[in-house]
């Protein structure tokens, strides 16, 4: 089935890859500074930070482009996650609200952040633990997605209703 609307994910921000860049070079250049001034016991110690330091941070962004939604879809019945490798559906029958978020809210929060640098973000509160119910996303064109999302969720709130009432008149009517 065809998602009804689809949006961007928001885009990686360059001040996370110059952290990364600069703590490898960080690394890099101590281990060049120990090795010119021939202090060979803490030369390994810190090549050895800098090549484990590399791996590890390469092995985490390595995960994160492939995990991170790069769209979002709007169905009849549910939100869709996109991402490289899989996709997540929200189903609306699981969702209790949906709001913008600004400022430091999406920081501090408890649940799941999926949004990127500091595009606008929208939060959505779904049923379930308390601790990973709400998700953080960051389409771009908030503002827009957002209505569309709260039309979709409308749309499939009140056929529900008007299907529930029809089975209840059914059962009335027996």
């Amino acid at each position: 089935m065809q998602p009804s609307y689809k949006a961007s994910a928001g885009s990686f921000r360059a001040y996370i890859c110059l952290v990364v860049v600069g703590s490898i070079l960080g690394s890099l250049v101590t281990s060049v500074l120990l090795l010119a001034r021939k202090e060979d016991e803490w030369l390994f110690i810190i090549g050895f930070a800098g090549v484990l330091s590399a791996f590890s941070t390469g092995a985490i962004l390595g995960l994160h482009a492939l995990t991170t939604p790069r769209r979002y879809e709007i169905h009849t019945d549910r939100l869709r996650l996109v991402a490289r490798i899989h996709a997540w559906d929200y189903r609306f029958a699981w969702i209790l609200s949906i709001d913008r978020l600004r400022g430091w809210r999406r920081v501090f929060f408890f649940g799941v952040n999926l949004s990127l640098g500091s595009a606008p973000a929208a939060l959505i509160r779904m049923k379930g633990l308390p601790l990973f119910s709400d998700l953080v996303i960051a389409p771009q064109g908030r503002d827009e997605f957002l209505a569309h999302l709260q039309r979709a969720l409308s749309d499939f709130r009140a056929a529900l209703k008007h299907s529930s009432e029809a089975g209840s008149d059914r059962s009335e009517s027996s």
